[in-house]
């Protein structure tokens, strides 16, 4: 990979996220499915983290655009993370 030209932008950095929503009840979890999947194939949402946003925030705003689901504030929770290389 080249380095990029004097005064050029910095290259984007995207941190990725993936969420498990729950029901309040805890017995029920939201999934979705897509196109570019087989039918009967539903999987957890993911998306990424924009400049600024917080992990709660990301998970709230991916929920919204994959689901129109919209989430409450403040009942996304952190709860942990695991690094994997993403090309």
């Amino acid at each position: 990979m080249a380095a990029p030209a004097a005064g050029a932008p910095p290259a984007a950095f995207h941190l990725s996220i993936i969420a498990a929503m729950s029901s309040r009840c805890g017995e029920k979890i939201l999934l979705a499915n897509s196109a570019r999947h087989p039918p009967g194939l539903h999987t957890v949402l993911a998306g990424f983290v924009e400049l600024g946003e917080t992990y709660e925030e990301a998970v709230a705003r991916e929920v919204c655009e994959e689901t129109g689901v919209v989430v409450d504030g403040g009942s996304p929770t952190y709860v942990g993370s695991q690094p994997w290389p993403f090309p």
